[in-house]
């Protein structure tokens, strides 16, 4: 549920926010195929929990201000990628010298049907090390 959660972050930012004010979505929409954050989005284990969820979450986000909503979401996605990430590559995970080049097998058929290749790509679509450095988050008010 929480992978879900992620991906139907993503794609509510992508719909209805404006995606400059959430700096870890704009890498993640770099490192995930449109399609493939579409897939994710559209299996959804059990709907009618998530909508109670997301009900809930809504209304706590709801209780601040624009811009420290903005920041916990922030935080929020970037906690979650991190945790998906740490559970599929477990302790290669944030390793300076890891040369892992692990393929999950969602990823690799749905990246094959928009180009991508089959190889060198994590779970969730970009090798986890290297390449390009984790989110760093600031404060409210940065």
């Amino acid at each position: 549920m929480v992978e879900y959660h992620l991906f139907n972050e993503i794609d509510n930012i992508l719909k209805f926010e404006d995606v400059k004010n959430y700096p870890e979505v704009e890498g993640l929409i770099e490192d995930y195929p449109a399609a493939f954050i579409q897939q994710k989005v559209e299996s959804c284990p059990d709907i009618e929990a998530y909508r109670s969820f997301e009900m809930r979450f809504q209304a706590f986000l709801c209780m601040y201000e624009e811009k420290e909503m903005r920041y916990l979401r922030r935080h929020i996605i970037s906690d979650i990628h991190s945790k998906l990430l740490a559970r599929d590559f477990g302790d290669m995970y944030m390793t300076l010298n890891s040369d892992c080049e692990s393929t999950a097998a969602d990823v690799g058929r749905i990246g094959s049907t928009v180009g991508l290749p089959r190889s060198g790509f994590g779970p969730y679509g970009r090798r986890p090390f290297g390449g390009r450095s984790r989110m760093l988050l600031l404060p409210p008010g940065s």
